[in-house]
């Protein structure tokens, strides 16, 4: 079950950006699923959003 009914109903902004292949949180989400030619690139592109995030003000949201 997915928790974006909980954002929804505290009325929360939320990013939602996980991906669902068939084998997430299961005994076959391993390590060997880690695409290493676009791990760089996303973990750049989440921190560059994390930065963007933090210089946005509370009154702003």
């Amino acid at each position: 079950m997915e928790a974006g009914q909980f954002a929804i109903q505290a009325d929360l902004n939320v990013i939602h950006w996980i991906r669902s292949p068939y084998y997430l949180l299961t005994a076959e989400d391993t390590l060997d699923k880690i695409d290493i030619a676009k791990l760089h690139s996303t973990a750049q592109c989440i921190s560059d959003l994390i930065a963007s995030l933090m210089y946005i003000l509370k009154k702003d949201y």
